[in-house]
């Protein structure tokens, strides 16, 4: 009797679950077109005639464009050093402006572009020779290696390629202290290849 009451309430479950759902779905009902609007009424009867607008002639007077020559912009590899005002004034001191009367031009406010570099120049500054010798030395110290290298030695030995040629390109723009800034961080790379 058991048997019978689950065979059929089991049945019954089945076929309850099989029939699904006896509702029927609503759509929903779609939106009401909208009516045609009106034309619009073209009537030019009803506009008054404007008289055209008289603009007064004006005169635009601009000042003169200060005639200063455009710095050429050089991209350096290493920060520009900063000049202060203690080691300014003794270059200033040193260069007397020159009078109006004597060029024939009145004295400008702006002084033209002196040195860069702010310790003197027979300190600072590097000679042209010994900074090729520099870049010569460390050239010779690249072609010399001649075991195999890894890729990262390899890509080291381009590092210190791109820094000769930087370095030459510096020395082509009379930039010598950096050329001799890049060379000198071209020999530190060319001295841990040698480890």
């Amino acid at each position: 009797m058991r048997k019978k009451l689950a065979a059929s309430l089991s049945l019954a479950f089945a076929l309850g679950l099989m029939s699904g759902c006896a509702h029927k779905p609503v759509t929903a009902p779609a939106p009401p077109v909208p009516a045609p609007l009106p034309p619009p009424q073209t009537s030019t009867e009803s506009l008054p005639k404007l008289p055209t607008p008289t603009l007064p002639d004006v005169e635009l007077s601009l000042p003169p464009a200060p005639h200063e020559a455009t710095p050429e912009h050089r991209h350096y590899s290493h920060p520009l050093r900063r000049r202060h005002a203690a080691e300014a004034a003794p270059s200033a001191a040193a260069k007397p402006a020159p009078s109006g009367s004597s060029t024939g031009q009145e004295p400008t406010d702006s002084t033209p572009i002196g040195r860069l570099s702010t310790a003197p120049a027979s300190a600072n500054q590097r000679s042209y020779g010994s900074i090729v010798g520099e870049i010569t030395s460390v050239q010779d110290g690249v072609q010399g290696i001649h075991r195999a290298l890894s890729r990262s030695e390899q890509q080291t030995v381009t590092e210190i390629e791109m820094f000769l040629g930087k370095a030459r390109n510096a020395l082509d723009a009379g930039d010598l202290d950096g050329a001799h800034t890049l060379t000198v961080k071209a020999r530190v790379l060319l001295n841990e290849l040698s480890r």
